[in-house]
């Protein structure tokens, strides 16, 4: 969460300094994005930031591929319109085909619409064209989990950790993949590592999935009904949708999910696809 903090701040710097450079607009654009995507903070916070940043930068340079992806990745985050955000993507790679984030934002909208195929593909290539970058790494993992694909994505988590083993977020993603997997023995620890890391709710959710499975369930439900209860943690109702989907509590899940499609939290587009959710 710093680094990408510490980003906005620095963009920001840059646009004071130049107010001419779109490629300023588009890293802040980004940011927002990151951002609202990983829950530090509800979306209607980050929407006209992102918007706003992502427009600026195609007014300044139209063609300019980095602020069309910007612009789609904003417009597919913010506004649902994910066809419309899948054309400009495109048209940002027809001029720079070797765009590795680009390819990141179109696998992201073309598994929000449902290609999961076509999303794997573009997840794999953007790891080809960078494959020391985090973000890239972390998202083939993510398309792999919500293809049902349980193995290749603790492999890409794997990797993940290798590049970067000291984001707790990444030993969340190992941690929930392999109790998904059955594997709870070994993702649990993961997990628990991750709230140690981070402690974000997300990871908190996470946990309490886990020990769910494990049978834990007095300990599960104390711990959702405390991020339930906590405002200062900015809790995501669809992670509290998935944790407890882990005791079976219909109920709560489909009020938490209601409460992510309201708020219009983008992840929970995910949610057909979530092997969390397989047993409803």
């Amino acid at each position: 969460r710093d680094p990408v903090e510490a980003a906005v701040r620095l963009f920001s710097q840059a646009i004071g300094e130049a107010p001419g450079f779109a490629l300023a607009y588009s890293g802040l654009a980004d940011a927002y994005n990151v951002m609202s995507y990983h829950g530090w903070g509800a979306p209607e916070r980050f929407a006209e930031l992102c918007l706003a940043a992502a427009r600026k930068a195609v007014e300044l340079s139209p063609e300019l591929p980095e602020a069309l992806v910007s612009l789609g990745g904003a417009t597919g985050t913010f506004e649902w319109r994910r066809r419309e955000a899948v054309s400009l993507i495109e048209r940002a790679l027809r001029r720079q085909p070797s765009y590795a984030s680009g390819r990141h934002w179109l696998s992201h909208d073309l598994l929000c619409i449902g290609d999961l195929e076509g999303a794997l593909a573009q997840a794999k290539l953007a790891v080809q064209l960078d494959p020391l970058g985090r973000a890239v790494q972390r998202w083939l993992a993510e398309v792999h989990y919500h293809r049902h694909e349980l193995p290749q994505a603790i492999e890409a988590c794997r990797r993940l950790l290798d590049l970067d083993p000291d984001l707790g977020f990444n030993h969340g993603l190992l941690g929930t993949t392999l109790v998904v997997a059955g594997e709870c023995a070994a993702g649990h620890p993961a997990l628990e590592q991750a709230v140690q890391l981070e402690g974000s709710p997300r990871v908190r959710g996470a946990l309490a999935y886990a020990q769910a499975t494990l049978g834990r369930s007095a300990e599960a439900r104390e711990r959702l009904e405390a991020l339930e209860a906590s405002e200062a943690r900015d809790a995501i109702p669809y992670d509290l949708a998935l944790g407890w989907a882990g005791l079976g509590d219909l109920e709560r899940v489909l009020t938490h999910l209601h409460a992510a499609l309201a708020g219009r939290y983008e992840r929970v587009i995910h949610a057909r696809f979530d092997p969390k959710l397989d047993r409803f």
